[in-house]
């Protein structure tokens, strides 16, 4: 009986593992990617803007905005791999299909340095992109029939940066 207890006892613990695995969401890994060269769905334009807050400490950043048209159902839009950086794709609330990835300017990245490592663990390590991008490219990643795919746009253009009033226009 212990011998049938020694065996079954790992069993049981490498089906859970296994099965662990196999959740419903996928785990898509960039290790090979292969641009699409004509994908499901048009965009009609690309541009990114920076931005800067009008108030010390308000930060900056950049962002991406995607409009699409002849949008395929089906198509998931994931992550935007822009100037070194990766950020998700979030649907606009726009007359047409748009989406707008964010990108925090280097000031807006609040990290802790102590000397407890237990109060660092809430830091977030950079991501390191799979692509040799230049400025004004981006890669859109995106799920198509459960595939990931990949699109490259290679000529975003760049919009007057919008920099914030310090305070509110209307005084409020």
């Amino acid at each position: 009986m212990k011998l049938l207890n020694f065996l079954f006892i790992p069993f049981i613990a490498a089906i859970s593992l296994v099965s662990c695995g196999s959740s419903k969401e996928k785990n898509y890994t960039f290790k090979e990617h292969v641009f699409i060269e004509n994908p499901s769905f048009k965009i009609i334009d690309s541009y990114y803007q920076h931005w800067v807050a009008g108030v010390q400490g308000g930060g900056s950043g950049t962002n991406v905005i995607i409009k699409l048209d002849n949008f395929a159902k089906g198509v998931t839009f994931k992550n935007l791999f822009f100037q070194g950086k990766l950020a998700p794709l979030k649907e606009l609330n726009i007359n047409s299909v748009g989406y707008q990835a964010s990108f925090k300017g280097e000031n807006n990245n609040d990290i802790i340095m102590d000397g407890d490592i237990i109060n660092e663990i809430s830091n977030i390590p950079p991501v390191k992109i799979p692509f040799d991008l230049n400025e004004k490219e981006a890669v859109v990643s995106y799920i198509e029939n459960g595939e990931l795919k990949f699109f490259k746009i290679s000529a975003l253009h760049e919009k007057q940066m919008i920099a914030y009033p310090s305070t509110n226009p209307n005084n409020n």
